[in-house]
C-alpha cells in the first residue's frame, strides 16, 4: 500500500500495522517527500472481505491548506499471481476557523458609575466545545464613555452608553451594553469638602485626564471651577 500526500499541508505521525501484524513493514523513509509505504504478508485460506492493512495517524502542518490524499493498494496471491490493484483518493483540509462564536461575560446590560471598572471575559467556542489559546481584541464603541484594555478591563470615563465586543479571526462576540452614570464632578474632586476646588484638586483632575481616567471636558470643568 502506498499513501501519498503534500508534506507542506499534512504529516504522518504514526502508523500501526493491521491484519499483517508482525509480518508487516511500515516504511517512513520517504515521508518527508509525501510518500509512505506499507508491505506485509498474511497467510490464510479465506482472505475475502475487508482487511485493515494499516492505520495511519496524520497531523496538520500550519494553520491552513488542503491537499489530496492518494491511496494505492497492490496485492498478490501466494503463487505470485497479481490481484487487480485498487486506488482511492481523499482530501485533507485544515480549517482556517477553529471556532465559530465568542461569548463575552458578563453579558449585561450593565450600569456603572464614573471611576468604576469592570473586567470582561471572552470565551471562544466551536459549536458547544470551548476553544482555548485564542487572543481577542477588545473594543468600546463609545470611548468617551469608557475604554477597555487588552486584558478586558473596562474603565469608565464620562456619562454615556457604550457597547463592548471581542473579536478574533473575523469572529465578533455579542455586544455588551454599558451605561455610565457621571457623578457630580465638583463633589468628586472636592476632597476636603470645603465647597471649592483647590489648586491641588485641579491638578489631580488634570493628572486623571492624562492618565485617561476622565474626559477632556470633565478636566476642563474642574479647571474652570478652580479659576472661578
Amino acid at each position: 500500500m502506498t499513501l501519498t500526500f503534500n508534506p507542506s499541508v499534512v504529516n504522518v505521525v504514526t502508523g500501526v500495522a493491521g491484519v499483517f501484524d508482525s509480518d508487516s513493514s511500515l516504511d517512513y523513509s520517504n515521508v518527508s517527500d509525501g510518500v509512505m509505504r506499507v508491505t506485509g504478508v498474511k497467510f490464510g485460506t479465506d482472505l475475502t472481505g475487508d482487511m485493515t492493512i494499516a492505520t495511519v495517524t496524520l497531523e496538520a502542518v500550519g494553520t491552513s491548506g488542503s491537499c489530496e490524499l492518494g491511496l494505492f493498494a497492490e496485492l498478490s496471491n501466494k503463487t505470485g499471481g497479481a490481484v487487480p490493484p485498487t486506488t482511492n483518493n481523499g482530501t485533507f483540509t485544515i480549517s482556517t476557523t477553529l471556532f465559530d462564536t465568542i461569548s463575552v461575560t458578563p453579558a449585561g446590560p450593565l450600569t456603572k458609575n464614573v471611576t468604576e471598572t469592570q473586567t470582561f471575559t471572552a470565551v471562544c467556542y466551536n459549536g458547544s466545545t470551548e476553544v482555548t489559546g485564542i487572543t481577542v481584541e477588545w473594543a468600546s464603541s463609545n470611548m468617551n464613555a469608557g475604554t477597555i484594555d487588552s486584558s478586558g478591563v473596562f474603565t469608565t470615563k464620562a456619562n454615556g452608553t457604550t457597547y463592548i465586543t471581542a473579536t478574533a479571526q473575523g469572529v465578533t462576540s455579542n455586544a455588551v451594553s454599558v451605561t455610565v452614570n457621571a457623578d457630580n464632578l465638583i463633589d468628586r474632586y472636592d476632597t476636603d469638602d470645603d465647597g471649592v476646588i483647590s489648586k491641588d484638586e485641579a491638578i489631580t483632575a488634570i493628572s486623571d485626564y492624562f492618565e485617561d481616567k476622565i474626559s477632556k471636558e470633565d478636566a476642563l470643568e474642574i479647571i474652570m471651577a478652580y479659576f472661578g
